[in-house]
Order: structure tokens, then sequence, then C-alpha cells
């Protein structure tokens, strides 16, 4: 038998001790080529090591959800979870009193969950069979074992008590979507009231379930049921109406006039570059700039960098100016529809473009993802993150002449990261620009949302604020004396929340170090 050694760091703590949280540090040896669960461990550190270890479980086989804790930064049932290398950080879950040690107080989690529980109702006065394709609707949900690893993941659980959070979210879902369910209003009503719109959709939450529940979907769903219900709609949070209105109405977010999409910055880098050239001309490659990057004056310096950095490199590029969209994103997010797809596809196909590159993570998504489902096939075009396209020129031999010093936390935008699957490009562009990266304790697919994403800023600015100052403190606690992230919404949210750190959008790097 092969064996390995696994030190184990454990958070201890007794609130009636007058010794404060600490952590135990203990060495198991383990048979390296025999499965071990995080659970199974504890237990053996509990009989050999730590007597008095407090941990809590009961069915040891993945259906009760009594053993989840917070293991290496993130939040899932022990008893389903490998151990995994030779180190491991055991904490309590995230969002819960402490009990003692690893035990913790469930009861405001069982609270929201029950406040959004609603009476099951039918009308029906026959049993419904309830057919295959009815089951699919609802069955990824009925797998839930309420372990309340999502609300221990959840930013907004933790920054608004309103938020009833992601489990109560699913469980309305469960019941408003399912077929034999007569009263949908009455647990519409209750998806409102438990805070349907005071969810980011990072889908951090899917990613720490151990059954792969996608929620944000169903919120996503919800929404859509709330918007397009005529009784309900004058209940949702006043700004969401707007927002989708004001989209509609000018083909951008912030209610500006779209024919100065270009205008509205391009006169800051006159000196620099003649943007109004670039505007629809033919071209292989085009720059989808964004509502946010084109309109906001806290963020249009990454449309300025970004033009800068293609001009300095001699990319022969093009921008749609007054014939770029809003990419439909938030309305996606609202579940609300809207017909700018095939306008968007069209603009940019013909202009010839053959690769269309995007610095707003959420344009990508839309564009990666969110397009090919709508239109039920591939587009005709390519599409990057700016850090994709600069890691190709990379790749074709561009080479940064002016190395930036800075030491630097990297933050992974959810729609880059999570939802897109990017992670390590905008990492290697940072490091070949000189930049010593340190990472957060929670990162690429498990990082932690900036809190500006879903809609939350436009729901509840305060929640969405808080959410920002959680994720700065993260930062700060990595001992780098910078921020460096690939998002005008994470830039702007952490520019506003900043206390003391540097806070930089990787466009403005780039430029730094050709």
């Amino acid at each position: 038998m092969e064996s390995k050694k696994v030190e184990l760091n454990i958070f201890r703590y007794d609130p009636q001790a007058s010794l404060g949280p600490h952590y135990d540090r203990v060495e198991v040896e383990v048979d390296a080529d025999m499965p071990t669960t995080v659970l199974e461990l504890l237990k053996r550190v509990q009989q050999e090591h730590l007597p008095d270890l407090a941990l809590s479980y009961s069915c040891r086989t993945g259906q009760c959800g009594s053993c989840t804790l917070k293991i290496n930064g993130i939040n899932r049932p022990s008893c389903k979870t490998m151990v995994e290398g030779n180190a491991l950080a055991i904490e309590p879950r995230d969002n819960c009193t402490i009990i003692r040690d690893l035990v913790v107080d469930t009861e405001g989690d069982l609270e929201r969950l029950l406040e959004g529980r609603t009476a099951f109702r039918t009308r029906r006065k026959t049993p419904h069979r309830v057919s295959e394709e009815e089951y699919e609707k609802v069955s990824d949900m009925r797998e839930c074992i309420e372990c309340f690893a999502c609300m221990s993941t959840c930013p907004v659980v933790k920054a608004s008590s309103a938020a009833r959070g992601p489990l109560t979210m699913r469980g309305i879902a469960q019941l408003a979507f399912d077929p034999r369910i007569s009263d949908v209003k009455n647990h519409l009503t209750e998806a409102l009231k438990g805070g349907c719109y005071l969810c980011t959709t990072c889908q951090k939450c899917t990613e720490t379930c151990d059954k792969d529940i996608n929620i944000q979907k169903r919120v996503r769903q919800l929404r859509r049921a709330l918007y397009y219900d005529k009784s309900l709609y004058k209940k949702l949070p006043k700004n969401i109406p707007l927002v989708m209105d004001t989209i509609k109405a000018t083909k951008n977010i912030l209610n500006a006039d779209n024919t100065e999409r270009a205008s509205s910055w391009a006169w800051l880098i006159e000196d620099e570059v003649d943007v109004s050239s670039l505007i629809n001309r033919k071209a292989k490659v085009g720059y989808f700039v964004g509502c946010v990057t084109s309109f906001k004056p806290s963020v249009d310096i990454i449309a300025q960098n970004a033009v800068k950095i293609l001009h300095q490199i001699g990319e022969d590029f093009t921008i749609l100016g007054p014939d770029e969209f809003c990419c439909g994103f938030p309305s996606y997010l609202g579940g609300v529809d809207e017909n700018f797809v095939q306008h968007n596809i069209k603009a940019v196909s013909d202009l010839g473009i053959e690769t269309l590159i995007f610095t707003c993570p959420g344009c990508y998504r839309a564009f990666k993802v969110n397009y090919p489902e709508r239109i039920g096939g591939s587009l005709p075009f390519r599409v990057q993150h700016f850090t994709e396209y600069m890691c190709d020129k990379l790749d074709g031999g561009l080479r940064f002449g002016n190395k930036v010093s800075m030491t630097a936390c990297y933050h992974d935008p959810c729609d880059l990261g999570r939802h897109s699957g990017v992670f390590e490009a905008p990492r290697r562009i940072l490091t070949e620009a000189g930049v010593e990266l340190i990472e957060f304790a929670n990162n690429r697919q498990y990082a932690d949302c900036c809190g500006m994403g879903g809609l939350l800023m436009v729901a509840d600015a305060d929640a969405s604020g808080k959410v920002g100052v959680e994720r700065i403190r993260q930062a700060k606690q990595t001992g780098a004396p910078a921020l460096a992230t690939a998002c005008p919404a994470c830039f702007d949210q952490f520019r506003r929340n900043a206390d003391g750190l540097d806070v930089h959008e990787v466009t403005d790097i780039i430029l730094k170090a050709l």
C-alpha cells in the first residue's frame, strides 16, 4: 500500500471559551490508492487527534446536506467531496452563525426557505398524468437535497436580508413550473417577495451544487413569467421595466442617443486615432464596443484603450458605431424578448468581419452563448474576448516592449470566466505584460461575483455595492496592492469601492506594456 500525508488546517472556535477563532494543524496518513472523502478523513481526525472537534453529519450518502463545509474555500457536502492533493483547509460553511468549530446554526437559512414555501394547490378533479416531457421541465429541481451549499455560496444572501437565496428560488420555481399546479401566480408572487431580482445570476451556486442544478436559469424563467404577467408587472422593482423599455426604445441600456455610440468618447483620443474613419468600414476584424463602454464616462477609457491598442499594433479593424445595437444581454437576464440579435449579426456580416472582439464579457457571452441558441446554429464569424485576441497576437510574434512593474490580484468576471470558460487568457496577458499575479482564495470557476451582474445593480444598488465591498475585502486579503480585471462592470464597481487598492482594467495594462 502506497500512502501519502495530508495536512489539514481545521477551523476551531468555541464561543464559550476564552480562546478566539483559530486553526489546528493536523497531519494524517492516508492510502494514496484508496478514494477517501473529506468527511471520512475528519472522522479519523476526531477519533485519533482532536476528540473535542465539533462536527456535523448524518446520512453520509449525500442525501441530507448536514455535513456541508467550506473545503479549500468551496462550500460542499463533505461526504461527497473527495480528498485531493496534500493540503486541506476546513472551515464552517459561509453565511451562518458558528455554534462551535465546524457546526453552524442553519436556522436563518431554514427561515428563508420556509418563507418562500406556499401550499401546493391544484383545481384538477382527476389525477393528472405527467408526461415525460412535462417531468423534464422540473426534474433537475427535484434533485435538490437542501444541503444549503448554494446559500452559503451566494454573495447576495450575505449582503441583503431581503434575498431569500438560490435554494428558495429553486423551490419556488419547482412549484411554479410544475404542470400540475393551477395557482402559478401565487408562487410567482412569492418569487417576487423573495428577491427574484436579488440575484447576480453569477452561477456560483451551481458551481458548488453537488447535483449541478442550474438555478440562475430558473431565476430567469421566473423573471420572464413575472414580466409578462400583466398584474405582477406593476409590482416589479421600478427600475426593471424602465431599463427594459429603455433598451427597446434607444437600442442601448443607458437611454443615450445611439447615433453617438462612438462620438461620445472618440474625441478624447482624436489626436491619436481618427475614430470616425473606422466606423462601418470593410475589415476582417471588428470591435464591438458595448453600451456601457460606449456611453458611461467612468468606463469609456476601456474603449479608448482598445482602439489605441488596435491602432498601435497595426490591426485593420472597424467598429459599428450607430449600427451597433445593445447585445440584448440585459434583456436576456430579465427574461425579456428583444429583436436585436438578427440586426447585430447582419451588421457585422455586412462589413465582412471574420473575427469580432469584445472588451465587455456580457456582450461576449451574448454572442458566444446566447446568439447561437437564438438562431439555432453557429454565427458566420468568430468571436473573441480582447484578451483571447491579444493571446493570438502574442502567438504570432507580438511582444510587449515596456514591461509593467506591478503586483496585482486578478478578479475573474463571471460572464468571462464561469459562463464562458475564459480563465487563462487574461492571466497570460497580465503575466507577459510584467504583472506579478497573486490569486484570490476564490478564483477561476469559484470566483465570487463583483455584484454588478444579473441586473442586481438595477434592482438594488445598495446590495450590489455590498457585494462589491466584500470582493474588495477579499482582494486586500491577498496582500496585493493592485487589483486587475477584464470587465467594464467589474472595473466600475471596484473603482467605486477601492478602499486604497489600485484598480486596473486589462486594456490599461496592455497599453502601458506596448
